[in-house]
């Protein structure tokens, strides 16, 4: 019998008689992700922080950074 397949599919089996790890990352940035420079050109952002937003000559580090946004709906009459 043949099967199509739409997207990759990955089997693992472990011929082992031991418990075994397998990682899978994503290597290769989404086209959703943005760096901190470019989303700091963004004219919206910087209509919206303007207080907030860095002056020229300002530096920062960032450790860790995590971005949740989220659309609920009817969040929006709340």
């Amino acid at each position: 019998m043949n099967r199509v397949c739409l997207g990759p599919t990955l089997r693992f089996e472990n011929a082992t008689d031991t418990e075994q790890l397998f990682v899978l990352e994503r290597m290769a940035w989404s086209d959703q992700a943005v760096t901190a420079a470019e989303a700091t050109t963004l004219q919206v952002l910087r209509d919206l922080f303007l207080d907030d937003l860095l002056r020229p000559g300002e530096h920062i580090s960032v450790g860790s950074l995590a971005i949740l946004f989220t659309d609920l709906l009817g969040s929006t009459s709340l």
